[in-house]
């Protein structure tokens, strides 16, 4: 069945390791992995090189990946690549639909590369995204499950000016 809207890809909630392709054996970051899907985490760490670390605590994460070709430099083309097809709608369209599908309330993050640095609006939910390239990891922690870090040049909450 091909998908016609946006309420047809099936983003669901998946473990959160799973969902970012982090595994006990995995040294670096698959760059052609294309998972997507949701999260609810106990915490999770945004780093940026020239600022102090930011931990969220009880956060949803949004797996997202960002299309090849991106035609509009005021949005962020997504790619849903699927069994059957590949899918590309804007993440403003996206967003809002995404949203309504994960718990209200909590802090949401876009694991999601933006290439284009572009500034999204604010959105009905407390929403931070990066500037550039994201990467996940889990931080050793002493006896107990490890800490999940996602990393960027830079990270903003939509709706804050540039």
């Amino acid at each position: 069945m091909a998908i016609t809207t946006i309420a047809e890809i099936p983003f669901e909630q998946r473990e959160p390791l799973a969902l970012l392709a982090i595994g006990p054996d995995r040294l670096d970051v698959d760059a052609d992995y294309a998972g997507f899907g949701w999260a609810v985490v106990d915490a999770v760490v945004l780093t940026a090189p020239d600022r102090p670390p930011v931990t969220l605590d009880h956060a949803v994460i949004l797996a997202l990946h960002s299309a090849d070709v991106q035609p509009d430099p005021a949005d962020i083309e997504l790619l849903f690549e699927l069994p059957a097809q590949s899918v590309q709608v804007p993440a403003s369209r996206f967003l809002p639909h995404a949203l309504t599908l994960i718990p209200p309330g909590l802090p949401v993050v876009l694991a999601l590369c933006n290439p284009g640095r572009v500034s999204l609006p604010p959105l009905s939910a407390d929403v931070h995204y990066a500037l550039g390239d994201v990467t996940s990891w889990l931080d050793p922690d002493a006896g107990g499950p490890g800490t999940l870090r996602l990393s960027a040049r830079r990270w903003r909450r939509c709706g804050d000016l540039p």
